[in-house]
């Protein structure tokens, strides 16, 4: 993949680029790959502070900057596994929606598509 999450060790802040923000998270793309995407999650999990800011780089509405937090993160990991596994049901076709939580979805290739 091509995006990099920067912690702020002074303030314990993470800019998490394109990896997590509110809205559709593009998982489909040519450089996306759902188990570097699931990495990711595992790696903020256990690098980060259970009260740090998540910043992401896009916003669903203004003003300010979108701010999630660890939750977001378990929540798309338990997502990721779950399309993984084929253990939950996702909308569309191409590509294909699944629920992660109330502000965020994950937009992946169709099964027989990916990797």
């Amino acid at each position: 993949t091509d995006s990099i999450s920067l912690l702020d060790r002074s303030s314990g802040a993470v800019f998490t680029g394109d990896f997590i923000y509110p809205g559709p998270l593009y998982a489909f793309l040519p450089t996306s790959d759902l188990g570097e995407y699931l990495d990711g999650a595992d790696t903020l999990l256990a690098s980060v502070a259970e009260t740090a800011p998540l910043f992401g780089a896009h916003r669903d509405r203004p003003p300010g900057v979108p701010t999630l937090g660890l939750g977001d993160v378990r929540d798309l990991k338990a997502a990721l596994a779950g399309v993984a596994n084929e253990q939950i049901d996702g909308e569309g076709v191409y590509p294909v929606s699944y629920p992660v939580n109330e502000r965020l979805q994950l937009l992946v290739e169709p099964s027989y598509l990916q990797p």
